[in-house]
C-alpha cells in the first residue's frame, strides 16, 4: 500500500510546478491542504482496472504506467505518466470503473485528490479546478491523438496485407 507522505504537500513545491505555478499563493495554499501526498515503490499497484475511481492523482516524481488486459490475456501498455501529469482522471471525472491498472514503474511521488477535496476546491479556489481539469484535459487529448496515430497505422498494416493491398 502507498505510504502516505509524513509532510505535508507544500505550496512553495506546488508553486515550483509547471501545473500550478500560475495560481496565486492563495489557491495554491488551498490546493495543498487537499491534497495527500503519497510515495509508490516500483511495481506497486495505485490503481485497478474495473474499481471504483475515486481519487486523481497528480504524478510529482518518478513514473507511472498505465496498463490493461487484452482478450488473449496479455497486457498491453497504454500509457506512461511523468512529473505534472495526472492519473486516473477519466474515472475521476466520469463516475465509471478505472478503465486501466496504474502501477508505479519507478520510485514515485503523487498527489492525491479525492471527490470531497475536490468539492471544498470548487468552492475556495476554482483556478485550481481550472489548473488540474486542464491538466486532465490535455492528458486525454494527447492520449487520443496517440490512440488515432495507433488506428492509422493499423489500418495501414491491414489495407497493406490485404489482398490487391501494396506490397
Amino acid at each position: 500500500m502507498a505510504a502516505m507522505l509524513r509532510e505535508p504537500v507544500s505550496a512553495e513545491v506546488l508553486g515550483r510546478t509547471e501545473l500550478f505555478s500560475g495560481l496565486s499563493a492563495r489557491d495554491r495554499e488551498t490546493l495543498a491542504v487537499c491534497l495527500r501526498g503519497r510515495r509508490y515503490e516500483p511495481g506497486e499497484v495505485v490503481f485497478t482496472e474495473g474499481e471504483p475511481g475515486a481519487t486523481l492523482l497528480v504524478v510529482a516524481e518518478g513514473t507511472l504506467v498505465a496498463t490493461t488486459h487484452r482478450p488473449d490475456g496479455s497486457i498491453q501498455v497504454l500509457n506512461r505518466m511523468r512529473p505534472v501529469e495526472v492519473a486516473g482522471e477519466m474515472a475521476f471525472l466520469d463516475p465509471g470503473p478505472r478503465s486501466a491498472t496504474v502501477t508505479a514503474e519507478t520510485e514515485a511521488v503523487a498527489y492525491e485528490l479525492s471527490h470531497d477535496s475536490m468539492d471544498v476546491l470548487r468552492q475556495q479556489s476554482p483556478a485550481a479546478v481550472s489548473a488540474l481539469v486542464t491538466a486532465a484535459i490535455r492528458d486525454v487529448t494527447r492520449r487520443l491523438r496517440t490512440l488515432d496515430d495507433r488506428i492509422a497505422q493499423e489500418l495501414d498494416r491491414v489495407g497493406r496485407s490485404a489482398p490487391g493491398g501494396e506490397p
